[in-house]
């Protein structure tokens, strides 16, 4: 049998490394896009005698660069060959932070990874650039390609709006390309993973990021946000990376195996305890009941004072027409086919504990 052919961008480390080497064991054959000399050396080095990354190759690669793409496209169909790509997995990717107010967009052309412009050239644009200068080989060999994407694609925290707005455009893009891949027999897939620690994450690059944000703010925004947001902020990022970060990334390895080897591969994968049982239930609850969850989970950094807003009305409101109306209406209809009223609550509560609601 001839080997797989797989791409896999974002390979210098994190989820784009590992799954290079995994895929490697597995037997397929890895182009692994890199953006440094380091990256691609390190699939080259033979320690002991043994190379463990014999089927992986380490290619240059930046996705913002349409030069940078054509020539490791032309290296893909030098590998491939008449048979096409079996697999293309966008994974390169960046996570910038910062509020609205705060974070940069950027100039046009920038590779500052904190400002928009930059985070949006390469979590979107360079998926899209890669994908269609690679589109022909995949069609060919009737392949598959893997997004990844973000919990926060489906839902958008306070603190991380640029890597939010970016991962949405992913989400939206993927979803249109799925749809016009299934005449060809291309399948297309999304990888979600939840809170994970990965070397994009860590608090000491947050902590020097958000200080140069800070001082860069007008008098009238130091004012309005009070220095111990910045504090609060800072101390808050970390005790989420401490409390829920998952340091095991094995799950999005996994996931990423099964969109390509699976005869039933999923659309959507989201992936980690936090992306299943929190990030994935908060996406569909009503807006005020997640904004509510969202501050509780931000104790640190509110501006003070808090605004005043009508959250407290409209939670009443929507509970009484929960609980008055639609509850009973449905325990009454499903009661002629035999559900309880417990049996119903406890298979609501279930409905919206689970991970596979999308």
């Amino acid at each position: 049998m001839t080997q797989q052919v797989v791409v896999i961008t974002g390979c210098d480390s994190g989820f784009g490394n590992q799954a290079a080497i995994t895929f490697g064991e597995k037997g397929w054959t890895v182009l692994a896009g890199c953006f440094t000399e380091a990256g691609i050396k390190a699939f080259a080095d033979n320690k002991d005698g043994c190379n463990k990354n014999k089927n992986v190759t380490g290619v240059q690669l930046d996705v913002t660069d349409d030069e940078s793409v054509n020539k490791f496209a032309a290296k893909v169909k030098e590998v491939c060959g008449d048979k096409g790509l079996n697999g293309l997995i966008n994974n390169a990717g960046v996570a910038p932070t910062g509020y609205v107010e705060w974070a940069e967009i950027g100039e046009v052309g920038t590779k500052d990874r904190w400002t928009l412009r930059a985070a949006m050239e390469i979590n979107v644009f360079g998926q899209i650039r890669l994908t269609k200068a690679l589109c022909p080989l995949i069609r060919k060999a009737q392949g598959r390609v893997t997004n990844v994407s973000s919990l926060l694609g489906r839902m958008a925290f306070g603190g991380a709006p640029w890597y939010s707005c970016t991962k949405h455009a992913v989400e939206g893009w993927t979803d249109s390309f799925r749809r016009e891949m299934r005449p060809f027999g291309v399948t297309v897939h999304l990888i979600e993973p939840g809170f994970f620690q990965t070397p994009m994450v860590g608090t000491e690059q947050y902590n020097n990021e958000l200080d140069r944000q800070w001082k860069k703010l007008t008098p009238e925004l130091k004012e309005a946000y009070t220095e111990a947001t910045l504090t609060g902020y800072k101390e808050n990022v970390k005790d989420q990376i401490d409390k829920m970060a998952i340091k095991d990334t094995s799950p999005v390895i996994d996931a990423m195996l099964h969109s390509m080897e699976s005869r039933w591969a999923k659309a959507r994968y989201p992936c980690g305890w936090n992306a299943r049982f929190f990030f994935l239930p908060i996406s569909h609850m009503p807006v005020w009941l997640a904004d509510n969850i969202t501050d509780i989970l931000n104790p640190k950094y509110p501006p003070t004072p808090k605004p005043a807003s009508m959250v407290g009305r409209r939670m009443r409101l929507d509970i009484v027409a929960v609980w008055l109306l639609v509850l009973p209406l449905l325990a009454k209809a499903f009661g002629s086919f035999g559900w309880s009223s417990p049996k119903l609550y406890a298979f609501i509560a279930a409905w919206c504990l689970s991970w596979k609601m999308s």
